[in-house]
C-alpha cells in the first residue's frame, strides 16, 4: 500500500500511469503524512517513505530519504520481511 498527498484523481491517474500492483490511497489533507512522521511542508509534498508494519501492528523498520532518488532497493525490504518471516515466495 502507498499514500499519495494528492487529491484521488491526481493518485489514481499515478497509479495507473505507473502500472502499480499495489493499493494508492490518497491524502489530501496530509493527516496520514503527519501521522507517519514524512510530512515536508516547505515543498509542500512528503519525503520518501517505506515502512514495514509487523503483524502485531509495530514498526518493524523504515526507511525515510531526503530526496527521492534514494529510496530502499527491493532486496532490503525484502530481506526485512523474510526476517520477519513475510517475505513472498520467489
Amino acid at each position: 500500500m502507498a499514500i499519495s498527498g494528492e487529491d484521488i484523481e491526481t493518485a489514481t491517474g499515478l497509479r495507473d500511469k505507473l502500472g502499480l500492483g499495489f493499493t494508492l490511497l490518497a491524502d489530501p489533507e496530509r493527516t496520514a503524512l503527519r501521522a507517519w512522521g514524512v510530512e515536508d511542508p516547505v515543498n509542500v509534498t512528503a519525503w520518501p517513505a517505506t515502512y514495514v508494519v509487523a503483524r502485531d501492528g509495530t514498526i518493524a523498520w523504515r526507511s525515510i530519504s531526503a530526496t527521492y532518488p534514494q529510496r530502499p532497493r527491493p532486496e532490503e525490504i525484502l530481506a526485512v520481511l523474510d526476517s520477519l518471516g513475510a517475505a513472498p515466495p520467489p
